[in-house]
């Protein structure tokens, strides 16, 4: 009984500390935000094609300066008891190859590239700063084994 009960009360816990992130016009969602209590994470899970968003030269992912300045300014705000801010994942999903890349957040102002190729500003993170590639099976795999390790 009280584990049913602590499992309904993260859920409603994780629903409320969902939001949408949006695009710099303010009107298309582009990704999700969540923070997970039990791994102290926040995560940003966005949806893409592959083919037509990841960038070829260089090999990387890209997001909107103004994008990843609101999602500093929007969804660190949940302090854990200790005073500290917890990690934030990107995780993106591509959906023509069933890939998952997943970065931290800091992983953007250590190693993001400025660049506008028309598009407005962006910032862009190589391949090489992203565990990447995985399949659905795989990252699920991933996350259960280092559940229990």
């Amino acid at each position: 009984m009280f584990e049913e009960e602590m499992n309904r009360l993260r859920a409603k816990y994780a629903q409320m500390h969902r939001r949408p992130i949006f695009d710099n016009t303010g009107r298309k969602v582009i990704a999700t935000f969540y923070y997970d209590p039990d791994e102290e994470t926040g995560y940003v899970d966005k949806e893409v094609e592959q083919e037509s968003h990841q960038l070829r030269m260089p090999p990387a992912w890209a997001m909107d300066i103004d994008v990843i300045n609101q999602i500093k300014r929007h969804c660190t705000w949940d302090i854990n008891m200790e005073g500290t801010r917890y990690k934030i994942l990107f995780r993106i999903h591509a959906r023509d190859t069933d890939s998952t890349y997943i970065t931290d957040l800091t992983m953007w102002d250590k190693h993001g590239v400025e660049f506008d190729r028309g598009y407005g500003k962006q910032i862009y993170l190589p391949l090489k700063y992203w565990s990447g590639g995985l399949t659905r099976q795989d990252y699920n795999q991933h996350f259960q084994l280092n559940m229990f390790s």
